[in-house]
């Protein structure tokens, strides 16, 4: 995705440095900068963050509310939410990366995509992870909805959050939950 995203916004594909991983959690990528499992090279001044999928698929963080992110209120053993990593993400890059040349990297963030089943497979071909539709059909009325998890959510809450954090941080956002290119 990260060319794609290069070229829409007419920028170049030269310091892309894709850190994604399949079936990581916002909360997996705060325990991974924490603890400098992530190092970025210092030339890079744009990040795409295009994450929120496995927040709701693997149902290992709870979602939150905004108040974790105001008031910066993630704690990976205590009160570990989607708002409060988002928090966590978006200061570990403005707090790293913010230089004399630098004032304040380019952030933009992406919504999920509107998704259907999938899996990942191991090496031997054993199924590692599956993750199902983001959308169901009530077997009672008929009709479609959005497929919640354990936690109480759906992937639809998630691209909400990205566009709740977007809009109070003032950050571009490509809305690829409902208009998925």
């Amino acid at each position: 995705y990260g060319r794609r995203i290069c070229e829409e916004l007419k920028i170049p594909y030269a310091n892309h440095y894709p850190q994604g991983k399949n079936g990581y959690s916002s909360g997996d990528y705060v325990y991974r900068l924490e603890n400098d499992l992530i190092n970025f090279p210092s030339d890079i001044t744009l990040y795409s963050i295009f994450i929120g999928t496995n927040d709701w698929g693997t149902e290992n963080i709870a979602l939150g509310a905004p108040s974790d992110y105001i008031n910066n209120t993630y704690v990976e053993a205590s009160n570990r939410t989607s708002y409060g990593a988002f928090r966590k993400i978006i200061d570990h890059i403005i707090g790293t990366k913010s230089t004399s040349t630098i004032v304040h990297p380019k952030i933009i963030l992406m919504t999920p995509m509107l998704r259907g089943a999938f899996g990942y497979k191991n090496g031997d071909g054993s199924l590692a992870h599956y993750m199902k539709s983001a959308i169901e059909k009530n077997v009672s009325t008929g009709l479609w909805q959005y497929t919640t998890n354990s936690h109480g959510f759906t992937l639809k809450d998630i691209a909400d959050l990205v566009k709740w954090v977007a809009a109070y941080e003032g950050l571009p956002c490509i809305d690829l939950f409902e208009n998925g290119f």
